[in-house]
């Protein structure tokens, strides 16, 4: 009697682990049928073992240019100072601060990153709006959270989101900016209209909240373009693997880069493999041989974050599956730089062989004296840090692009593509 109990507790026991390696198992196969992009494919990358993304993890550790350089802080400063120089205001009231000879700008920004109704009272000593940044969050946080929403667009801070974000710790932090330094260009946001900037701000942060969404299941980073975010979820943030980290955020990045500059949705990327939306967000296409993942035949959105990850990470790939998709990026996203060889990926961009300057950089000094070095509101000398910085962006902004010399430069099949960012 009490063996046929015990007996009958142990098939019980078996029967519910059944059910949970079950459960395990089919979460598995709709994960890799979802990456797909169409069932046949889901089954057979989940029964073969096969990636069905465009980037393996020792991909990424191959790829060329991998540049672990991050800025110091002082530079991340300089730039912070150079980037918006006006308007700048002789006063400038922000909440219980008032800041003297400061730029709209960097206070703009801080805002973004304290959405909370915070008091700065404490602050009253600081009379520029880095020094409130420095001493909320640390010297290195804050100017690094300043510094890559003026550069690249990308707000970190866990008080711009709320209550459904933590703070990146650093480990992860460290992947953040490896993979914003391996994009490089393409994601910096740097257009002359402010408010157009403002627009292509996107908020970055990490979702840990196991079991609420089915999403964080199955799903390693998202972009939502509505929202303008982009999120990492469980599955990314319990990898093991250095190289599907990486990758991961950079295909979020492409995402990103399409939704500011458009590509997958001019007629010229979509008709590469004929994609066609059809009823309620169902996509189809006509040519599977030029796209360069399972995942990539998801829609003409995912097709173009696959080919950027390929060019980025894995050229050999992109190289083979379609020469016309790399061209696209190598000329309208990368502006002629290729990530073949060490050599050919540290070269310059078209932009940078086509530009000249109107004036030597010692006239453009001696010109932006009143600027940079003497202030004409309170009759003093700058601070030499701040003049230095200064004349390094006076110099930078004299050089003006020969366009008629660039275009002539870009394959005629995409110049129209090119023409239209100038």
């Amino acid at each position: 009697m009490i063996c046929n109990g015990f007996l009958k507790v142990f098939l019980e026991k078996v029967a519910k682990v059944r059910v949970r390696v079950l459960i395990v198992f089919m979460t598995m196969l709709l994960s890799s049928i979802a990456s797909a992009g169409n069932p046949i494919d889901g089954f057979l990358d989940f029964f073969t073992k096969r990636n069905p993304y465009a980037v393996e993890p020792a991909d990424v550790y191959r790829a060329t240019c991998d540049s672990s350089d991050w800025p110091s802080v002082e530079e991340m400063e300089d730039y912070l100072l150079s980037k918006r120089f006006y308007p700048r205001e002789d006063f400038l009231y922000y909440k219980d601060l008032r800041l003297e000879d400061e730029s709209s700008y960097l206070v703009d920004l801080f805002t973004e990153l304290t959405t909370a109704k915070w008091s700065f009272k404490k602050y009253r000593d600081c009379d520029k709006i880095l020094c409130v940044a420095k001493k909320y969050w640390g010297t290195t946080k804050g100017v690094l959270q300043m510094y890559l929403l003026a550069k690249y667009g990308i707000n970190i801070s866990k008080s711009a989101v709320g209550t459904k974000a933590r703070a990146w710790s650093n480990r992860e932090l460290d992947y953040v900016l490896k993979s914003i330094l391996s994009v490089g260009k393409p994601l910096e946001n740097s257009p002359e209209d402010y408010e157009v900037e403002k627009a292509r701000r996107f908020k970055f942060f990490p979702n840990y909240n196991p079991g609420t969404k089915y999403v964080n299941n199955m799903t390693y980073a998202a972009v939502d373009p509505s929202r303008k975010s982009i999120t990492v979820f469980d599955l990314w943030l319990r990898s093991q693997s250095d190289g599907t980290k990486l990758y991961h955020l950079v295909h979020e990045y492409a995402h990103v880069i399409d939704i500011r500059q458009k590509i997958s949705t001019q007629d010229q990327w979509r008709d590469i493999s004929g994609w066609i939306e059809g009823f309620a967000g169902k996509w189809e296409y006509k040519n599977k041989k030029y796209i360069v993942s399972n995942y990539g035949k998801t829609n003409a959105y995912e097709d173009f974050a696959e080919a950027f990850s390929s060019y980025r990470l894995n050229p050999d790939l992109i190289n083979e599956i379609s020469t016309v998709k790399r061209d696209i990026i190598k000329y309208v996203v990368y502006d002629g730089v290729s990530f073949d060889t060490e050599t050919t990926c540290k070269g310059q961009s078209l932009k940078e062989k086509h530009m000249v300057r109107t004036k030597t950089d010692e006239e453009v000094k001696q010109g932006s004296y009143g600027t940079c070095a003497f202030s004409t509101y309170a009759g003093l000398f700058r601070e030499p840090e701040y003049e230095e910085a200064c004349y390094r962006y006076q110099i930078e902004k004299n050089k003006q692009l020969n366009k008629r010399s660039y275009l002539r430069a870009i394959p005629s099949a995409y110049r129209n593509l090119v023409e239209d960012r100038l």
